[in-house]
């Protein structure tokens, strides 16, 4: 029988208007991996950071290998074992990776130098050891978010951590990194170490866990073994009723053609790419990470610049200077980061939403706060923000709340085309379950969608055409009626 190692009893957390977790007592077993499960603003983030030691003030208690332990700060959180992989990661980028591992903690010869050479050998050592083909004197800044994962987990490691905290850690991955990922894993629980891992992922939770913890509204609903549960029982206890997991369908004949893309190219990023999009349709776009997606979106929106090819919009040839043109012909973006690119999180929700047209809130460059109010209120209202108010600051959101405000600021702005790239990355299962429905509500209000999603099933699901990128290059066409998984991987690879 594995011994208890951690474990938290009635454990309380508030913050202004919102009470993140309520009375959460669980318990954590000794070299097991314990999955933490439940939907946005559940509390699983509040219980990481307390465990971190970056919250400290709360109530009740952390308890670790049968003894009390009270955090001031990340550093006795480390002291005792617990390492966080965040989902944001925290490297610092221009050093190699090597010195990010020993970060804090270097190698020393006999003189008190640093030993480059001995903490170059020992890093490369143990990346070798996790089975990972990695030069460790590369600077950080030119790994991929798999690989910077990678020297998180090597920075654990060399902290002797006995708890290591990975919190949506498969959120960017694509499938062959996510097979290192889990290798590491199971390495790291075969020597012992304790895994709390927290991911929407149901397939993730199922194949990886030993037992896991499920929180709603802040509270324990209950923990107990995997093998205990299946999915739609797991997915009822996370949101407290029955959600119809199948994806909705539009049923909207797609119209003219509204935008049209002409062998357009950017040098080293994507080359010759040609499609249309009709009024009505929900086009997806799918693609392994690094084959273009997103830079094309940004391409024909004037972020980024091109280098040839043509855009033809309502049959009007057009060539943005920047994306404020392209908003006012029309098109409106929920970015891939909704933090840093989609959304201004020290701001209300009510500015946040009503950014990209003070025109129709304001005259002579003074905005009206009851109108600003009112229609922020009528879109929080047909979004189903939970917030305690529109004066709350998005930064205090839940990743699918943060996401709806985000939406919300382009059917403020009326924009006829829409563009959504991973629209539920770190989403939990009843969020998605809303943003897809919304995505088809818009299609019936005459709104015009692209998608462009890494989750195959998602693409698949609420698609009536699908685009698929290989390296750059269009790989292939298919209408839903006959795009499969395999189809789509096959070209994708």
């Amino acid at each position: 029988m594995a011994q208890t190692i951690l474990e938290v009893r009635h454990v309380s957390k508030s913050f202004p208007g919102v009470k993140a977790l309520d009375d959460v007592s669980f318990s954590i077993k000794e070299g097991h991996v314990h999955a933490i499960v439940g939907e946005n603003g559940a509390g699983k983030s509040t219980l990481i950071k307390i465990l971190a030691g970056i919250y400290t003030k709360y109530e009740g208690e952390v308890w670790i290998s049968g003894k009390k332990e009270v955090f001031e700060s990340p550093q006795m959180s480390k002291q005792k074992g617990i390492s966080v992989v965040h989902q944001e990661l925290k490297l610092s980028e221009p050093l190699s990776i090597a010195e990010n591992i020993f970060l804090g903690k270097p190698l020393r010869t006999k003189l008190g130098l640093i030993d480059w050479k001995a903490m170059n050998r020992k890093a490369q050592e143990m990346v070798d050891e996790l089975n990972v083909k990695l030069d460790v004197t590369l600077p950080v800044e030119t790994l991929t978010v798999a690989q910077k994962q990678i020297v998180e987990i090597c920075k654990s490691i060399v902290a002797e951590c006995k708890i290591l905290i990975m919190d949506e850690p498969s959120a960017t991955l694509t499938n062959k990194e996510l097979d290192v990922l889990f290798g590491i894993i199971a390495k790291l629980k075969k020597d012992g170490v304790t895994i709390i891992y927290i991911s929407h992922r149901m397939e993730e939770v199922f194949n990886l866990s030993d037992e896991l913890s499920v929180l709603r509204d802040g509270k324990h609903i209950g923990t107990l073994r995997t093998e205990e549960i299946d999915k739609d029982a797991l997915v009822n206890m996370m949101v407290g009723r029955t959600v119809n997991m199948e994806y909705p369908r539009s049923e909207i004949t797609p119209g003219e053609v509204l935008l049209k893309v002409e062998k357009l190219t950017r040098k080293g990023v994507f080359e010759n790419i040609s499609f249309e999009l009709r009024k009505g349709e929900i086009l997806g776009i799918a693609g392994l990470v690094g084959a273009g997606r997103t830079e094309l979106m940004r391409g024909i929106l004037g972020i980024d610049a091109v280098d040839s090819g043509d855009v033809y919009l309502r049959g009007k040839k057009v060539k943005y200077k920047d994306f404020r043109e392209a908003i006012q012909d029309g098109f409106g973006l929920v970015p891939e980061d909704r933090k840093q690119q989609g959304s201004t999180q020290i701001f209300p929700i009510k500015s946040n939403i009503c950014m990209t047209d003070f025109g129709r809130i304001s005259a002579r460059g003074i905005v009206n706060d009851r109108l600003e109010s009112q229609y922020a209120r009528e879109h929080v209202k047909t979004l189903r923000v939970a917030a305690p108010s529109i004066d709350t600051e998005v930064q205090y959101l839940s990743g699918g709340n943060q996401q709806k405000v985000v939406i919300a600021k382009w059917l403020y702005r009326d924009s006829e085309i829409l563009i959504m790239d991973e629209p539920t990355r770190g989403i939990d299962v009843g969020a998605k379950r809303e943003i897809y429905d919304l995505i088809c509500e818009l299609v019936k209000q005459g709104k015009t969608m692209i998608v462009i999603s890494s989750e195959l099933p998602e693409v698949l699901g609420i698609s009536d055409r699908i685009l698929v990128l290989h390296e750059g290059r269009l790989a292939g066409e298919l209408s839903s009626e006959e795009a499969t998984q395999e189809k789509v991987m096959n070209m994708c690879i």
